[in-house]
């Protein structure tokens, strides 16, 4: 629901100000933690801060306030977590606490999206060894996943990608039975094996966009900061690689007696330096907007192994892949190797 702004008049031509989805939720449960006194009794939960910055606000917060149960579900969660926190920070006196919803979101849409399931086949171990990265025309825009965890188990997905705000109108699950369909590993893994839960979705950031790396007191990292392959949808270890490197620098401030802006600086240019692999990787998404050129490629990789050994080093990291649809990378893809 939007909270509307009644300290601000509307300016002609425009509607009035007011906030939509997540920035009104967060404001509700602002809005129950200011008013909890009017449901449950102060010695049991009290939060003063809310109070201040409720009365400060130029929303009217009522409709956070009309709904007893909200209210009692709002404050019932905060005061559980405040004694989780108690209870950490007194047995871990140099922990850190980490921020959700932190404010440092700088776009509203997602890079791509992504769904993807746990199977569990035995029959299938040691025939998907490694990551499987699938692209086909009739999965345009995107592509589909397999790679094995432990125990006879695989993850197995399909994903979308985009560049800019104007998402592709996809349905995932569609999506999924078309990969499974299509691909005969993926038809045997899911016909022959049990899921181990449902089809997930979730929003993908990629390519360090979409959010501010660190503000005082708070370094973002993993896929809050956009530590996701715009082109391959790989994202686990790079989260673990920003993690490190927040760990990092952390760890070398805290040695070089060094503040606040110092280490946040430190974490940045470090991400700064992955940035252009992050580039490359989202120049080669092309391939998911064009499935012709993916088919040129696989064409190509059937009769060369340079440049399947090429591609694969893509997958692995260990070609990059900013020329793979260039025309001068294409070109030396294409033409035999000497």
């Amino acid at each position: 629901m939007p909270i509307l702004s009644p300290a601000e008049p509307p300016v002609e031509g425009l509607p009035p100000t007011a906030l939509q989805g997540a920035t009104a939720t967060l404001l509700l449960t602002l809005a129950a933690r200011a008013g909890s006194e009017s449901v449950i009794a102060a010695s049991a939960f009290s939060d003063p801060e809310a109070r201040r910055i409720a009365a400060e606000l130029p929303y009217d917060l009522s409709a956070g306030t009309g709904d007893e149960a909200f209210v009692r579900g709002v404050v019932l969660r905060a005061a559980l977590i405040d004694r989780m926190a108690a209870e950490f920070f007194a047995a871990h006196p140099l922990g850190i606490g980490i921020t959700l919803g932190a404010g440092l979101c700088t776009r509203r849409t997602p890079s791509g999206m992504a769904l993807r399931g746990y199977v569990r086949n035995d029959a299938m171990v040691g025939r998907i060894k490694g990551l499987d990265v699938v692209w086909h025309r009739a999965l345009r825009r995107g592509y589909g996943w397999i790679f094995p965890c432990a125990g006879g188990v695989f993850n197995i997905g399909v994903g979308i990608t985009h560049s800019r705000a104007d998402a592709p109108d996809v349905n995932l699950r569609e999506l999924f039975a078309t990969f499974t369909r299509l691909y005969p590993p993926a038809r045997e893994l899911m016909e022959g094996g049990e899921a181990l839960g449902p089809l997930k979705g979730a929003p993908l950031r990629c390519s360090l966009e979409g959010a501010k790396w660190s503000r005082p007191g708070l370094l973002v990292a993993g896929e809050a900061a956009g530590s996701t392959y715009l082109f391959t949808g790989e994202g686990i270890g790079k989260a673990l690689e920003t993690g490190m490197l927040a760990a990092q620098a952390i760890a070398e401030g805290r040695d070089q007696r060094q503040g606040d802006a110092q280490v946040r600086a430190r974490y940045e240019a470090a991400l700064h330096a992955l940035k252009p692999r992050f580039d490359a990787y989202e120049q080669a998404n092309r391939i998911n907007n064009h499935p012709w050129l993916a088919d040129l490629l696989i064409w190509r990789a059937r009769h060369s192994e340079s440049v399947r050994n090429r591609l694969s080093g893509v997958i692995e990291e260990t070609h990059t892949p900013r020329n793979l649809v260039t025309a001068g990378g294409l070109l030396r893809t294409l033409l035999p190797s000497a």
